[in-house]
């Protein structure tokens, strides 16, 4: 390994390995050309695989945003049921709501819905099935987070956090690290401090995901 490459890896919020196991930089045979910059290659099987610097680079960036809103103030949602335990972990850690439920038409746009919620800003597991989440956000100005794939719509998006947004130990993986990045950024935990628990913590087991 060369010294810039040794220099890269030492970058990385946590090992390279790590990473991979995670299978968080494995994304689909389909793109967005929105989605392009974020790819490091095409596999010979048509599978995009994602750049782990940018995957860092972009969690960093979401970590830092959202550190800067008021904790209520934060949405968290999730749209899959991958999502829905690391979705709760990060905002039992966070001060963010997590949002696991049916996202009802008109939560963000319908002051006399039962339910209706005014976030500073949204952070969505995925825009695939959160589409009306994300319609929603755009017309109410609400900043807009989402882990995206490989063919993900981006429209409306703030911040693209390009990933594997189906497994659940790239979605455990994701939310874990921005839940230490967040806390990081508000000084709540060191620079180099982690969670109290390990990513584990915030994967779905077998059996939730099957319900």
């Amino acid at each position: 390994m060369s010294s810039d490459e040794m220099q890269n890896v030492a970058e990385l919020l946590v090992p390279q390995e790590v990473y991979m196991l995670s299978g968080i930089h494995i994304g689909t045979e389909a793109e967005v050309k929105a989605m392009r910059e974020f790819v490091y290659k095409v596999r010979d099987d048509g599978i995009h695989i994602f750049d782990l610097k940018k995957i860092d680079e972009r969690i960093r960036l979401a970590g830092k945003m959202l550190s800067r809103y008021d904790p209520s103030g934060i949405l968290a949602v999730a749209t899959s049921r991958f999502a829905y335990t690391p979705v709760q972990r990060f905002g039992q850690f966070t001060g963010a709501t997590s949002f696991i439920q049916r996202f009802t038409p008109g939560l963000l746009t319908n002051p006399n819905l039962p339910g209706y919620m005014e976030p500073q800003v949204i952070l969505l597991s995925n825009t695939e099935g959160g589409a009306q989440v994300v319609a929603e956000a755009a017309l109410a100005g609400i900043p807009l987070v989402a882990l995206c794939d490989s063919n993900s719509p981006v429209e409306y998006v703030d911040l693209v956090i390009p990933m594997n947004n189906r497994s659940r130990r790239s979605l455990a993986l994701a939310y874990w690290l921005m839940a230490r990045q967040v806390l990081r950024e508000r000084g709540q935990i060191g620079a180099r401090d982690d969670l109290p628990v390990p990513v584990e913590d915030f994967e779905v087991t077998q059996e939730e995901g099957e319900q």
